[in-house]
């Protein structure tokens, strides 16, 4: 197999086209030997597919033959890069790539060290320490969402208890409400009590100068007052969650174009600015790399599935590790370094499952 055939190859693996590592690997059934194929680190296919977490890939090359006992240059074996990779956060990957990937290991493997002397069974045990660890947090999760949502009906039932209350202390019309002003830094909670401070204030006003109605008259009123009022808390809810999310729209907005206008400067080519950490242009400063990619495709019609392909596409290229070091590699502080490639690893890999999930989607 020539050198161009293994860069395309080990690029649809990167960025975790499984469709196309599949029938790649058909079409040239016998040609490619996966376990003579070295990059990185004298890194083999499976060894990338278990440092990726890309679990469909690594069961497309187990399939294909590809051995689970080469080690690379840091005496890492696959099973070595998928414990280290659900030690750095990917909880997903104990499941996904771990434990298939062990059902098809010989058992010496377990116990293989590699140059700083750790054994995949000693990885092991960190990493089922650390799903004890996130069962405990889900579980705790889990109880808060429990917690939130008793709070919710509290809430509710206590804006029923509001609107009974107003009908007891109420004994005749209530007047027309103030004009609410718009308020940019109101919320749903302050907006629904300063409506009840208006209503008792108008209410008593006008109290004195009306006629004390019948019975009958002053039921069916009260209970169409009752109607106006849940209707106009209703509408007034609205308009404050539709502002609210119009505001998280434009920031979000607001951030992808910052994104965008750094990224021009940041990878021109003529670039030679040092860069550390917070020099990079990251979608999203702060947050996890999902925040990232939602601020990436905030602008992204989902629906228009060539459009959101072809730019999922320019960012998978934009930040896999390789193209990054390219790019950037002789420019990066030393100092933040594995920090940095840390992170662009863990973007890529996210924009790597976007493309799968819209790939199992079809």
């Amino acid at each position: 197999m020539g050198r161009s055939k293994v860069d395309k190859f080990m690029e649809y693996l990167k960025a975790g086209e499984v469709h196309k590592v599949k029938s790649y690997l058909r079409k040239h059934s016998g040609k490619i030997r996966l376990n003579s194929v070295r990059v990185e680190k004298e890194r083999t296919p499976l060894h990338i597919a278990c440092l990726l977490g890309e679990d469909a890939c690594m069961r497309i090359l187990l399939k294909h033959g590809a051995e689970t006992d080469v080690v690379d240059t840091d005496g890492n074996t696959p099973l070595h890069l998928a414990l280290l990779d659900v030690l750095k956060g990917n909880v997903h990957g104990y499941y996904d790539v771990v434990i298939p990937l062990m059902k098809e290991c010989p058992s010496r493997v377990l116990h293989q060290r590699n140059r700083k002397g750790e054994t995949p069974q000693e990885l092991l045990e960190e990493s089922k320490e650390l799903m004890k660890q996130r069962a405990a947090e889900d579980k705790q999760e889990e109880l808060r969402k429990e917690e939130h949502k008793s709070k919710a009906e509290e809430e509710r039932q206590w804006r029923e208890k509001l609107f009974g209350e107003f009908e007891d202390e109420c004994e005749a019309n209530w007047g027309t409400f103030e004009d609410v002003d718009e308020r940019e830094e109101d919320t749903y909670d302050t907006w629904a009590d300063r409506m009840s401070e208006q209503f008792h204030r108008k209410h008593c006003k006008r109290r004195a100068q009306q006629e004390t109605p019948s019975a009958e008259e002053k039921k069916k009123q009260k209970q169409q007052e009752q109607e106006e009022f849940q209707k106009k808390l209703e509408k007034e809810h609205q308009e404050y969650l539709i502002k609210a999310s119009r505001r998280d729209k434009e920031t979000l907005l607001a951030k992808k174009q910052q994104y965008e206008k750094k990224c021009s400067e940041v990878f021109k080519q003529d670039a030679s600015q040092t860069l550390s950490y917070n020099d990079i242009p990251w979608p999203n400063t702060k947050g996890s790399v999902k925040d990232m990619v939602k601020i990436l495709f905030c602008d992204i019609d989902k629906s228009d599935k060539d459009n959101f392909k072809k730019y999922l596409k320019s960012q998978q290229v934009l930040w896999h590790p390789d193209r990054f070091l390219q790019k950037c590699g002789a420019r990066l502080n030393e100092k933040d370094k594995d920090k940095i490639l840390e992170k662009v690893t863990e973007l890529s890999q996210e924009l790597n499952r976007l493309a799968a999930d819209g790939s199992n989607d079809k």
